[in-house]
């Protein structure tokens, strides 16, 4: 009990992300598995225009796991919590 504290009180804040995490993450799948009954096309002539790359797939792809990376990086590596902030309110 007494290293939990610890533990807590040393990284305390990566909990907030944490929390953030999986509130935002059942959110998205309630929104994604939900029955609509009807949408919006939302959709311009500019999007027509714009080429399909598909080796974009690979940065695209790789960006979530470096953004999971950054944060755990400035939670348990990075000694200056308010860069770990400035970061978080980045993302």
């Amino acid at each position: 009990m007494h290293s939990f504290k610890n533990f807590f009180k040393k990284y305390g804040h990566g909990f907030w992300m944490a929390g953030y995490a999986f509130i935002y993450l059942i959110i998205f799948f309630y929104l994604e598995h939900r029955d609509v009954a009807s949408y919006h096309w939302i959709h311009t002539a500019l999007d027509d225009k714009i080429p399909f790359c598909e080796y974009f797939i690979v940065p695209y792809l790789l960006w979530f796991p470096y953004q999971v990376f950054a944060i755990l990086y400035f939670i348990f590596c990075n000694k200056n919590k308010q860069e770990y902030y400035r970061l978080i309110k980045m993302l």
